[in-house]
């Protein structure tokens, strides 16, 4: 056989294990690594939103802003890609680490553009360390749909995201722990006036 050849068909064959373990490895902040957890207020979390806080343009002291790690704690327990509840439960679609797969398919497809919303009645198609929809995905990850399942970009995005509802991830926090408004009282405009909504005591409910 050709020494060139085979030369040429190994390194072709170790370049493709080495992207392969790159793109496996959970320890890479910049794979698709779904599911990989990153414990709120441990080092590691720390780490990351650092990182993440750097890419975005965004001070680097919100890693440890305690804000920060409640919310992520609240919206998915530091799973990244991990799925919405409406979402899972409308496509039969466990978030336990024994139904990764099923959890990389739907992220796959939605990295891909692909839409549940209409064809599966799903209210909430949400995703990721923030728990957001694909529009402001679109919007806050700084790769857009190719950012969901990666841990920097979910961090990144997610932090872009507070940055222009709340201005600081403790403001958002705060917003977090009020009461639900009571139906006939008057409610602000969400999304951008987290202070009126501090004026007159209550949120939107659930999330942030």
């Amino acid at each position: 056989m050709n020494a060139i050849f085979v030369a040429l068909t190994v390194g072709a064959t170790l370049g493709f294990l080495t992207r392969r373990f790159r793109d496996e490895d959970s320890s890479d902040i910049n794979s698709f690594s779904p599911l990989t957890k990153y414990t709120p207020h441990a080092a590691d979390t720390v780490e990351l939103f650092r990182k993440a806080a750097e890419r975005a343009g965004l001070p680097q002291s919100w890693a440890r802003q305690n804000g920060l790690h409640e919310i992520l704690r609240k919206e998915s327990n530091g799973h990244v890609g991990i799925l919405n509840y409406d979402l899972s439960n409308k496509l039969n679609v466990s978030n336990k680490f024994s139904n990764v797969p099923d959890t990389v398919n739907v992220l796959s497809r939605l990295r891909a553009g692909g839409d549940y919303s209409e064809s599966h009645g799903v209210r909430s198609h949400a995703t990721g360390l923030g728990q957001l929809q694909p529009s402001n995905v679109d919007r806050f990850y700084p790769s857009g749909r190719l950012g969901i399942g990666v841990p920097v970009e979910e961090a990144a995005g997610m932090m872009l995201y507070i940055q222009e509802m709340y201005d600081n991830p403790d403001n958002a926090w705060r917003v977090y722990q009020l009461p639900v408004c009571r139906p006939n009282e008057a409610r602000p405009t969400w999304y951008g006036d987290w202070e009126t909504a501090l004026e007159i005591g209550c949120k939107r409910g659930e999330g942030y």
